[in-house]
């Protein structure tokens, strides 16, 4: 069985952002909806198969100045090379705001270790550790 693994890192709210961003929270799901200034997954979970999920939603909450951002992930492949990036602008009111991408995910896909890598206005603001069994 093909599948996709996507694993957190232990800390990732002080392990993986430096500067005005603080990733707060992120986590992976198939299905979701936004529910106000949050992401609400209905399968929050880590484990995908090709051929079986149609996609794999991630989601990465900041603490950070107001004001208009720019928020950008690159979806990483298990040999490092970026295959999609995502972009958003959000005009955030309070110092805590979010953003979720997508990755469509075809019939078949590299196994391995998969990584989101996450800016805000430039700056590394986290990533999401994806990885395949």
């Amino acid at each position: 069985m093909l599948g996709l693994v996507l694993a957190v890192a232990a800390e990732p709210a002080r392990a993986q952002s430096t500067g005005r961003f603080h990733l707060v929270r992120s986590a992976s799901g198939s299905k979701g909806a936004p529910d106000g200034t949050r992401f609400i997954f209905e399968d929050p979970r880590t484990v995908f198969q090709a051929g079986k999920d149609r996609q794999v939603l991630v989601t990465f909450e900041w603490q950070g100045p107001a004001g208009r951002h720019h928020c950008e992930g690159a979806w990483k492949d298990p040999s490092g090379r970026t295959v999609f990036t995502s972009a958003a602008d959000v005009n955030v009111p309070g110092t805590r705001f979010g953003v979720y991408w997508g990755l469509s995910l075809p019939d078949t896909v590299a196994t391995g270790t998969w990584v989101i890598e996450t800016r805000v206005d430039g700056e590394q603001a986290g990533a999401y550790l994806p990885g395949a069994e």
